[in-house]
């Protein structure tokens, strides 16, 4: 049955751009906030929200948004390895992924307690890519006594669009979300970051004891090595409103162009503590590293130890496809 909800929406404005795949959490590609309610604000529209795998029907089932309460974290505790859609979706792979349901077992094995995985592409008219198999990976995940983590890319310019699909994975079963906050399609970065933080407000609301998470860069990579992606990101204003921050600790994506960035110690302590201070002490932080491609196990094993000694909640690697044989030893938790 797909999740509906009414959900008060402030659209602040019409604006141009097109959806677009080139950022995702995965991809090898500190400042005050500035992000203050604009002197004209357009009246609050209510928008019907219907998490479905595709574009909103005429009918759809309403429901009421349970009140608002900080989720339980546990999805995003342990350890865990990220997917994108050109790993595990035949509608982005010509029918050929490299990651299957049944590789979840190895995922089990290995150690991981919490599968991320992108539920759809920006640029595709679906909510949720290729439902059936989507499903698939979040029965094998349960079966295996793994949460699922579900994330997906918004780019800001259809608030409506990018909060239905950001919630469309709960009609599937997941135990998270995560939004990930890299798109630079909305030109206007004022009004960007007032969406940015709309969007995490709403779903926390809506998802209610699903926990949200807004993943992130590093803010040394917006500060230092490429500043003009997002100058001025909403860093407490977006932590305000999410139950966790996931930075991308990947210590390995600058690497060609900054080779002082390719340590992986150096890089997850600067990015947890540069986070740190901007989001204050309460926020609960989640360290996601890599890229698993790009490294080795001592690599992978100083991360995972410089960030738990930083206090992060969990710890995650990008992305499964580039797993090595160890390289999640220093990852493995407890049995639940």
């Amino acid at each position: 049955m797909a999740i509906a909800a009414i959900v008060a929406l402030g659209l602040m404005g019409a604006c141009g751009g097109v959806s677009d795949d080139a950022r995702q959490a995965g991809s090898p590609n500190g400042g005050r906030p500035t992000t203050s309610t604009p002197s004209s604000v357009t009246a609050a529209t209510t928008v019907e929200v219907t998490a479905a795998t595709s574009p909103p029907q005429d009918e759809v089932a309403t429901t009421t948004a349970v009140p608002v309460g900080s989720a339980p974290l546990e999805a995003f505790e342990g350890s865990g390895v990220w997917i994108d859609v050109y790993e595990w979706s035949p509608s982005s792979t010509d029918g050929s992924p490299g990651v299957t349901p049944d590789q979840v077992a190895d995922m089990a094995a290995a150690g991981m307690t919490t599968l991320y995985i992108q539920s759809a592409r920006t640029s595709r008219a679906v909510d949720v890519a290729d439902p059936e198999r989507f499903r698939e990976f979040v029965d094998a995940s349960h079966a295996h006594d793994m949460d699922v983590v579900s994330w997906y890319l918004p780019n800001h310019t259809d608030p409506e669009t990018d909060l239905r699909r950001v919630l469309a994975p709960l009609d599937y079963g997941v135990d998270g979300i995560g939004i990930d906050l890299e798109s630079k399609n909305l030109a206007d970065r004022a009004l960007r970051n007032e969406r940015a933080i709309e969007l995490v407000r709403n779903a926390a609301d809506l998802a209610s004891d699903v926990p949200v998470g807004a993943v992130v860069f590093a803010p040394q990579a917006l500060s230092r090595y490429e500043p003009e992606t997002w100058p001025d990101f909403p860093w407490a204003e977006v932590a305000a409103e999410a139950d966790l921050m996931v930075p991308m600790a990947y210590w390995t994506i600058y690497a060609d162009e900054f080779p002082e960035s390719d340590d992986p110690v150096a890089y997850t302590a600067e990015t947890l503590a540069s986070l740190r201070s901007l989001v204050g002490p309460d926020t609960p932080i989640h360290s996601a590293g890599g890229l698993l491609g790009d490294s080795d196990v001592e690599e992978v094993t100083a991360a995972v130890q410089t960030a738990r000694e930083a206090g992060a909640i969990g710890v995650s690697m990008y992305s499964w496809s580039g797993v090595k044989p160890g390289q999640l030893i220093s990852m493995q938790e407890e049995p639940r």
